[in-house]
């Protein structure tokens, strides 16, 4: 055996060169250690120099380590062959981490026997499937990086995350994504999403939108809840569309309801039936056109309008008399309009009243000419009677006696009454019957 000693008066930095040789390594001749580096003499280094081989071992038998690292007299670490496979191997029991290189590969076992746990030659792969962990629950790596293109692959295919430019893909995943936890959909690519379908298996979850960009069923708040029915979270809470987004069609069953204010009004659709109930007035708006075959007043089916012709109605299937329509009345009474005073001018307006009445004149009273738009054949009536005390009566000059004498006072405490026809041909009122009480 060889000891190197450093001399103590060497300055730091003297090359310390020796020529070592082992007579008794040549000899084949069991010796422990051919060369002793005494480490504690040493400044906590070695260096080692040369222009060919810096540090060469050259050892020929099968199964024997060229080079052994030993602490505390155990062998931590060695250097050999073993059955022609080159070696290295750390530790000294059977979880020892060994390290071969054979066929173009690296392969690491925890021990010196057969399994390998992990290979590397063009990518780095278990022994076998299934067989070693990346990290552990306690221990694991702080981040993956991956290239673009990169693949997550899970079990040969079945699912797969592909990265391409901005974009990850998930494929294979024929039994749908679970999530435990609520799902947060962000960033400028969420508004161009054609679909995002999602299920539960819990009592329940919800949609969310947490940007300015809208998913609509949730945005920024707790707005609609989706369960047995679609409803909002509190009461009129959202709407279904808007003024500039609107629906294009609304398919209900037979049956439906659509209830207004938890019954204030509702709209029940049933066979070739809609029913209005709850509302105490129903407005169409002054300009709307309301086109149906006929309405139904009332609760019994006795009071039937319907169009019988352009511009007539019908109630039960009888014409309904019009200001225009030439219909003949019979059986029906006809009640005058009256206006009455006691005293004062009399101005009729024939689109107001028929008959005028003047029951206690205290003054002369004049007779105006008639308003309203008169027609041909249209009659006024006048009933007219004093206070006591005759009155003088200034007619005016649309009225034309015929027949009679137009009476130019009262007389005192008596009827008189006046009867005129509208004769449109010459535009007068043409009084035709005067009679005073005897």
């Amino acid at each position: 055996m060889a000891i190197i000693t450093p001399h103590t008066t060497r300055a730091p930095g003297t090359v310390l060169t020796a020529s070592i040789y082992n007579a008794d390594h040549v000899n084949h001749v069991n010796n422990a250690n051919a060369l002793n580096l005494n480490a504690g003499l040493f400044n906590d280094s070695i260096i080692i120099t040369g222009t060919g081989k810096v540090f060469a071992l050259n050892e020929t038998s099968t199964g024997a380590s060229a080079f052994v690292m030993r602490l505390a007299g155990v062998d931590k670490a060695y250097i050999g062959v073993a059955s022609a496979v080159n070696n290295l191997v750390t530790g000294s029991a059977i979880d020892d981490l060994v390290l071969r290189t054979q066929g173009g590969k690296v392969l690491f076992s925890l021990d010196s026997g057969a399994t390998v746990r992990l290979a590397l030659d063009t990518a780095l792969k278990p022994g076998a499937n299934d067989g070693v962990a990346l990290g552990t629950t306690i221990l694991a790596f702080s981040d993956l990086f991956l290239a673009s293109g990169g693949v997550i692959n899970w079990n040969n295919g079945d699912v797969t995350a592909t990265h391409l430019a901005n974009t990850l893909s998930f494929a294979g995943a024929a039994s749908g994504y679970k999530f435990d936890a609520n799902l947060h959909v962000t960033g400028a690519n969420a508004a161009t999403a054609t679909n995002l379908v999602i299920s539960w298996e819990a009592a329940g979850g919800d949609i969310q939108s947490y940007s300015s960009l809208p998913l609509f069923l949730n945005r920024q708040g707790n707005n609609v809840v989706i369960g047995d029915t679609i409803r909002p979270v509190a009461n009129d809470g959202a709407q279904l569309g808007t003024a500039v987004f609107s629906f294009a069609d609304l398919f209900l069953a037979s049956g439906a309801v659509i209830n207004f204010n938890n019954g204030n009004v509702i709209l029940t659709h049933s066979a070739a039936s809609l029913v209005i109930s709850g509302a105490t007035v129903f407005n169409l708006g002054t300009s709307c056109v309301f086109t149906v075959g006929s309405i139904e007043l009332g609760a019994a089916a006795d009071t039937s309008l319907s169009r019988s012709a352009a511009g007539r109605l019908a109630v039960e299937g009888v014409n309904a008399l019009l200001t225009s329509s030439t219909d003949t009345v019979t059986n029906k009474r006809n009640q005058p309009r009256l206006s009455s005073a006691a005293s004062g001018d009399v101005s009729p307006d024939v689109s107001v009243a028929d008959i005028y009445i003047r029951t206690a004149l205290s003054a002369t009273t004049a007779i105006n000419s008639p308003g309203g738009t008169p027609v041909g054949g249209e009659k006024l009536l006048f009933r007219l009677k004093d206070n006591g005390t005759s009155r003088v009566l200034n007619w005016n000059a649309i009225f034309r006696a015929v027949g009679v004498t137009i009476p130019a006072s009262t007389s005192i405490s008596k009827i008189t009454y006046v009867g005129a026809i509208y004769n449109s041909d010459d535009t007068k009122w043409d009084v035709v019957a005067v009679t005073t009480e005897v």
